[in-house]
């Protein structure tokens, strides 16, 4: 056996006083005793062991217990049937409260946030009402630093001999890691479903032009063969016949606008008439997922990542608009960089905006398109051979100034371009001041 200090052990004062009062009759060192102590308890039986060493070996019984306790990582706690703690071991002391008053009456609820009290006095009451059944229950509360901990503990009642219940003891430990691991993953999987949805919004935007594009295109050819009639036999026509012509080509018009006005609720979603709805979202999940997704669609020749600049986590957006911002954005850069080049998604803030901005170095954009790249429909010259309806900026607009944000954009062609949006960090804390900016 090693050398055993008693002063070492976690017994308590009265203990380790009457084991110093005993060392001291007999002649020799309170670590001596403690050592005979321990040598008699092993070698003799139950009965010589009553009568050679006494009480102070009930004593040195509960100093193991204790030391045992007191030695777990695992928090363990006891509160008396009304909830008040009577005991707490030093796991509990150094993750919470490294000052708790047993006699303060602090009760044991109070150390749980006030949305998980109900759940922590339930557990309490089913193991008084059942005190054979150990109750199990998770609840959240804040470390001693300040850090929101998840924890699940097992409630379980002391009973005295006659039955009673006298006290609950509380095991308890951290899951923080495991339940946020668990969080994240839910997030993903959501997320991904909601990039899903975003996939199937796009493919609807893009039937949609598609079919407009036949019907408009029959429309202007009305429109067109009318003109010509009455541009070379409007001398030879009747007055009715003219009247007629000119009919024909107000109906064409009328129902192109009609087409458009529907196109114009279809392809964007009706954002106009959708609640803004800005919640709580984890910005750096979504913006990596966001590239992932276009790398995998139509970004695989080139070198796409993500860069999370000020380590910015969860921000208050309206999630959808986002996320149509940013893959509206990336889809572009992906589609008009040659193979190879670089495309980057950066996330950063400063004390009143969160900033994405999206880099590309492909063909670039002309200094006099720069002011119309955001107008519906409108398609530069450099990109007349690639395919596209010439609404994705559109959209990207009408969802930044929901969010009361700016957008900007630098490019020059053969230099590429850089998008550059920001929204307010608070909702409604900042007014805008342009939703529309062009660098020249």
């Amino acid at each position: 056996m090693g050398e055993i200090n008693v002063t070492d052990l976690p017994v308590s004062p009265a203990i380790l006083s009457r084991l110093q009062a005993r060392a001291t009759r007999e002649g020799i060192s309170p670590d001596d005793l403690l050592s005979r102590l321990l040598a008699e308890d092993d070698a003799e039986s139950p009965c010589d062991r009553r009568k050679h060493v006494g009480s102070e070996l009930s004593y040195l019984t509960e100093a193991r217990l204790r030391s045992l306790v007191e030695a777990q990582t695992t928090w363990v706690v006891r509160t008396d049937t009304r909830g008040r703690f009577t005991y707490v071991n030093p796991a509990w002391n150094k993750s919470f409260d490294q000052t708790l008053d047993l006699d303060a009456g602090v009760m044991y609820d109070q150390t749980t946030i006030p949305e998980d009290r109900d759940a922590a006095a339930a557990a309490g009451l089913a193991c008084l009402r059942s005190p054979n059944q150990p109750v199990q229950v998770m609840l959240r509360k804040f470390a001693a630093d300040g850090r929101l901990l998840w924890t699940l503990w097992d409630f379980s009642a002391i009973q005295n001999e006659a039955g009673e219940v006298t006290e609950i003891q509380c095991i308890g430990i951290d899951i923080t890691e495991q339940r946020e691991a668990e969080q994240a993953k839910l997030e993903q999987e959501r997320l991904r479903a909601s990039l899903k949805t975003e996939r199937e919004f796009y493919a609807t935007v893009k039937k949609t032009v598609f079919a407009l594009e036949h019907d408009v295109r029959t429309s202007l050819g009305a429109i067109a063969t009318a003109k010509t009639m009455l541009a070379q036999y409007y001398e030879q026509l009747s007055e009715s016949r003219r009247s007629e012509k000119f009919a024909a080509i107000d109906h064409q018009l009328q129902h192109v606008t009609e087409l458009l006005d529907e196109m114009k609720c279809t392809v964007k979603g009706n954002l106009s008439a959708n609640t803004f709805n800005p919640t709580p979202v984890n910005l750096a999940s979504l913006c990596s997922l966001c590239v992932s997704e276009i790398q995998e669609t139509v970004g695989a020749h080139l070198r796409m990542r993500f860069t999370n600049h000020h380590h910015l986590t969860s921000a208050v957006v309206d999630e959808v608009l986002i996320t149509r911002v940013l893959l509206n954005l990336l889809a572009n850069a992906a589609k008009y960089s040659p193979p190879g080049s670089d495309v980057c998604l950066e996330l950063s803030h400063d004390s009143d905006w969160i900033i994405f901005e999206v880099i590309d170095h492909g063909i670039g954009i002309a200094e006099e398109d720069l002011d119309r790249i955001f107008d519906p429909f409108f398609r530069t010259a450099a990109v007349a051979n690639i395919s596209g309806t010439g609404l994705g900026l559109s959209i990207v607009k009408d969802c930044v100034e929901r969010h009361q944000g700016r957008i900007s954009v630098r490019s020059r062609i053969g230099a590429g371009a850089t998008f550059t949006v920001k929204v307010p960090l608070s909702p409604g804390r900042v007014e805008p001041t342009g939703t529309l900016q062009a660098a020249h």
